[in-house]
C-alpha cells in the first residue's frame, strides 16, 4: 500500500468513526477506533499524538456507554503517549478526563486528585479556561464529598478567573453555585 492510501485509510476510518458517534452507535464507533489504532500500528507505529487522540476519544466514547473503568484505562494510555511526546496540555486533559471518570464512579477523592494533576500543568502553561474548569470540577468533588467550604473556594478561585477571561456563562454560574452553597452550610 503506498503512503497516499495509507493516509487516505486512516482519514476514512476518522470519518467512520465521527459518523457513527455522532450517530449514537457507540459500540461501532469503539470497533474502528480500535482499528484505527492497529492500522496506525501498523503504518505509522511512531505517531504517538494520533494514537493518544484516539485513546482518548476511546475513553470519551467508553464514558457514555457507562464503561468508567476501560475509560480510565484509555486515558491513561492517552496519558502515556502526551509523556512521550512530552505534551503538557495533552497530558493536563488526560488527567482531567481519568479525574471525571473518578467522579462519575463517585469516587470523589480520586477525582480530586487528578483534578490537581490537570490544574497543575494548566498553571504551568497558562491555560487560564483549563485551569478554571479544573478548580470547577474539583470544587464539584468536593461539593459531592460534603466538604462545602472547600466546594466554595474552589468555586470561588474558578469565578475569579472565569470574570478574567471573560467568560461570563461560567462565571455566572460558580457564582450561582457558590450561592447554591453558602445556603446548604
Amino acid at each position: 500500500m503506498t503512503s497516499k492510501n495509507n493516509k487516505t485509510n486512516l482519514d476514512s476510518l476518522q470519518e467512520t468513526a465521527k459518523i457513527s458517534f455522532s450517530e449514537g452507535r457507540f459500540k461501532d464507533t469503539l470497533a474502528t477506533l480500535q482499528e484505527l489504532l492497529d492500522v496506525l500500528a501498523e503504518q505509522q507505529p511512531t505517531n504517538f499524538t494520533l494514537r493518544g487522540r484516539i485513546l482518548s476519544n476511546m475513553g470519551i466514547v467508553q464514558v457514555q456507554e457507562k464503561h468508567f473503568h476501560n475509560a480510565i484505562d484509555s486515558f491513561q494510555a492517552a496519558l502515556e503517549m502526551s509523556e512521550l511526546t512530552d505534551d503538557l496540555l495533552g497530558k493536563a486533559q488526560q488527567w482531567g478526563n481519568i479525574g471525571s471518570a473518578h467522579r462519575d464512579l463517585k469516587e470523589y477523592d480520586e477525582a480530586i486528585n487528578n483534578y490537581e494533576n490537570a490544574l497543575h500543568l494548566y498553571e504551568k502553561i497558562g491555560h487560564d479556561i483549563g485551569a478554571a474548569d479544573q478548580f470547577t470540577n474539583i470544587a464539584y468533588a468536593y461539593a459531592m464529598n460534603l466538604q462545602i467550604d472547600e466546594a466554595v473556594k474552589m468555586y470561588h478561585k474558578a469565578a475569579v478567573i472565569y470574570e478574567e477571561i471573560k467568560d461570563e456563562e461560567k462565571s455566572t454560574m460558580a457564582r450561582k453555585n457558590i450561592a447554591a452553597l453558602e445556603k446548604r452550610s
